[in-house]
């Protein structure tokens, strides 16, 4: 579960949701949602949203499009965990 507070640290946090994610009735859209080895989000070509680098089981967080190095480490779980996660399993908690 994700909660609003997330990005409060971010350039461009909003109310009531999380910059860069949108969420639907079945969770995280999955336009926000990328996943693969070394996944991070990092990149300056990177698009917001949630990365789940199945390489190292950590999740990044990144609140803006087109802007690198602004990410987020918001999780670690295993890599076999990591790579059966889906958007649906990402909920926004408000």
């Amino acid at each position: 579960m994700l909660l609003a507070e997330l990005d409060d640290l971010a350039p461009a946090r909003i109310e009531h949701g999380i910059a860069g994610l949108s969420f639907g009735r079945d969770g995280l859209a999955p336009s926000t949602f990328h996943q693969g080895p070394g996944r991070t989000g990092q990149g300056a070509e990177d698009r917001s949203g949630l990365y789940v680098d199945t390489r190292t089981g950590l999740i990044w967080y990144n609140p803006t499009t087109a802007q690198g190095g602004d990410t987020l480490e918001v999780a670690h779980m295993t890599t076999s965990t990591a790579a059966l996660l889906e958007a649906r399993d990402i909920v926004f908690g408000g």
